[in-house]
């Protein structure tokens, strides 16, 4: 299937989007529970923790703890298995299929352990791939530069700081494997591979269609993001004192939820889009 154009691709995964957005939300909305814990959290203890110099209380204590295990692990498994079901959904309603909540929701399960994985070895080659240049410009101006003329060793830093640039080609060329894992049935180091090798073809037109939409669709997010914050702040200052704890305690509440909240709306489409890519590029 030959790729769409960029404002084809766009456009078509808008129409899904708006098509089928209620059953998208309630699949995104599941994001929602990481957010819902961390206000639960933020409530137990001080807001500004990192300045309190006494000793933290038993509730304090367990909001921390609460916080730091929602992020690391409640959060992981939320995205984790959001994104399956995600997945899941956009390719049997794309197929033409009803989408079946319950079927949805179990292919995601099925699907986790696997995309867990797959996850781990995704991070870790691309953690790999920005250290190993990182680890090279560390060494160089730590021992050969301070000895070097300024203009050999700054020609030098820049050569090694153009090794960072197939650090970000290792991203794209592995964007697609949450869609091997749930659509393609691929697994471990065969999904990366199917990713690479399908990338690898069509790599700028990949390029392209991957980094546009997600900086149209990321950047009006942050903007948003960033009104509502601001609005809701001019509210808080007419009914608060800024350095009250009132204030600041829902301040952080907002803060907390509303980067979750719009991402509920903003990864579906998202997803979509990808989705398209991936089912024209796959071999």
């Amino acid at each position: 299937m030959a790729l769409q154009s960029l404002g084809a691709l766009i456009d078509s995964s808008w129409e899904q989007y708006r098509k089928e957005f209620p059953t998208l939300i309630r699949l995104s909305a599941w994001l929602l529970v990481v957010a819902a814990i961390n206000i639960v959290a933020i409530g137990f203890y001080p807001v500004d923790a990192y300045r309190v110099v006494r000793p933290l209380t038993g509730l304090e204590m367990f909001g921390l703890a609460l916080f730091v295990f929602n992020n690391v692990a409640i959060g992981i498994i939320m995205v984790v298995w959001t994104t399956n079901m995600l997945i899941a959904g956009v390719d049997k309603m794309t197929g033409g299929a009803a989408a079946n909540m319950k079927e949805i929701a179990n292919r995601g399960w099925n699907t986790f352990i696997p995309q867990l994985v797959a996850f781990i070895y995704t991070g870790a080659s691309i953690t790999i791939s920005v250290l190993i240049p990182l680890l090279l410009i560390k060494l160089f101006t730590e021992t050969l530069a301070p000895s070097l003329p300024v203009l050999m060793s700054l020609t030098i830093l820049l050569i090694l700081m153009l090794l960072l640039i197939p650090s970000i080609a290792v991203v794209f060329m592995l964007a697609f494997v949450p869609f091997a894992v749930v659509v393609d049935d691929k697994r471990g180091f065969d999904a990366l591979k199917t990713s690479w090798l399908a990338v690898k073809a069509n790599f700028w037109q990949v390029f392209i269609r991957l980094a546009v939409p997600k900086i149209l669709y990321f950047g009006i997010l942050f903007l948003a993001q960033y009104f509502i914050i601001n609005v809701v702040q001019l509210v808080l200052l007419g009914t608060t004192d800024e350095g009250s704890g009132t204030y600041t305690r829902l301040s952080t509440y907002f803060q907390a939820a509303s980067y979750l909240a719009l991402v509920v709306f903003v990864n579906p489409l998202s997803i979509i889009t990808d989705y398209h890519i991936w089912k024209s590029i796959k071999q």
